[in-house]
């Protein structure tokens, strides 16, 4: 978003010279003349970025300060402006300390503190800014950003751990290719020249390897550009809707995998529903704000009608009974009686628990899947190292004998 640097004489006379960032000249200008001040100068900030210069993104721990810190402060009497300037002197990472800056900025200028997070979508979601609003329109902004500090950490947490199943796995398969890569490139090469003179004689895994080599070697340039066309292509690919929604269509009804995405995806719209209801959000508002929380296409769709059927004047528990597939009977029948006794929000927060829980176990499973299926792969990893190369040196002598 381009960042503007400003001049101007506030209602009080006073002289302000700041920068603050907004999606056009007229945007700002407007966003300046919002209080009643008087614009002196006005003049956008074109900084040329050199290659060696980088600037880490925000990161969800980043946005869990803001969130933490905005919504202690307010508790105990001190200004969003305040609570925000303390981030900016306190903190060494220069995105954060850039962003709380020019949200500072939009703030004491007159804008409220959710039009100023909106400024910044790629960092702050929807639910974020729709929930700040609500706290603001309602005056109790403080008591929304506690709710919201807890959702953002339980959701951070899943992610975390998320993460963290899929390292160890990650590092052995990539582990296994750079040790095969390096095998071809460097090893073979040295042995070729013993190999060679016994070409008939050798087992048909090493004759395989030599010549893979050989053509790596030959034409590296066809696997290099062909790697990368492939990765483009799949991105590519992997951007359009009807491969999305066939990809989550195929990826939910996966073994393990499966259970893991739909406990997933229900404990992390389960939870900001919860928040959304007990912050006082409409229903209908709350379900448009959900469409955009899931990350798998066929929640997506599911929420997109069961909003359409609640608009429509029907029952949420009985909109959510035509998605069996994707919701629990636990989820629709904790919906009805949430309805009935007229606690939704409680009952959806308890039910949140419930799923994280699901979610903890549902990884620790995936884990325990995955590392036997890790273990056959090393397995016939050096199984094939022994047939290819050790196996034939141990030969050599008896080959050579028979010559």
């Amino acid at each position: 978003m381009p960042l503007y640097q400003y001049s101007i004489r506030d209602p009080k006379g006073k002289i302000i010279n700041q920068t603050v960032s907004a999606m056009s000249r007229e945007a700002a200008q407007k966003m300046l003349e919002k209080n009643g001040s008087l614009i002196i100068a006005l003049k956008e900030i074109k900084k040329t970025k050199h290659w060696w210069e980088w600037s880490s993104p925000l990161k969800q721990k980043d946005i869990l300060l803001i969130t933490k810190r905005v919504g202690d402060m307010t508790r105990h009497g001190f200004s969003i402006v305040s609570a925000l300037k303390t981030i900016e002197l306190q903190t060494q990472n220069t995105t954060l300390k850039r962003v709380t800056q020019d949200i500072k900025n939009q703030v004491e200028l007159g804008n409220s503190f959710s039009d100023a997070l909106a400024t910044y979508p790629k960092y702050f979601s929807n639910v974020f800014i729709s929930l700040v609003k609500v706290g603001e329109q309602s005056g109790t902004l403080p008591t929304v950003l506690k709710y919201v500090e807890k959702q953002e950490r339980q959701i951070y947490t899943l992610k975390k751990k998320a993460i963290g199943a899929m390292i160890y796995p990650s590092i052995i398969l990539s582990m296994m290719v750079l040790i095969g890569i390096g095998m071809i490139i460097f090893l073979i090469p040295f042995l070729k020249d013993i190999f060679s003179r016994f070409t008939n004689q050798l087992p048909l895994p090493t004759r395989v390897l030599m010549k893979s080599e050989e053509i790596l070697r030959t034409y590296w340039y066809l696997f290099v550009g062909g790697g990368i066309t492939v990765l483009g292509g799949t991105k590519l690919l992997m951007m359009q809707k009807a491969v999305i929604e066939f990809k989550d269509r195929v990826f939910i009804h996966l073994p393990v995998f499966g259970k893991l995405i739909k406990s997933y995806n229900s404990a992390q719209i389960i939870r900001t529903f919860s928040t959304l209801n007990k912050t006082g959000v409409p229903l209908i508002q709350s379900l448009k704000i959900l469409e955009t929380v899931p990350k798998n296409s066929n929640y997506r769709n599911a929420l997109q009608q069961i909003t359409a059927e609640v608009d429509r004047g029907n029952i949420f528990s009985s909109s959510i009974e035509k998605f069996p597939n994707l919701f629990s009977p636990l989820v629709i029948e904790t919906v009805k009686l949430g309805e009935e006794a007229g606690n939704l929000g409680d009952s959806m927060y308890y039910l949140a628990e419930v799923f994280e829980e699901e979610v903890k176990g549902n990884l620790k499973a995936l884990t325990t899947f995955i590392q036997p299926l890790l273990l056959i792969l090393v397995g016939v990893m050096v199984a094939g190292f022994a047939l290819s190369v050790i196996v034939p040196l141990q030969k050599i002598p008896s080959m050579i004998q028979n010559r």
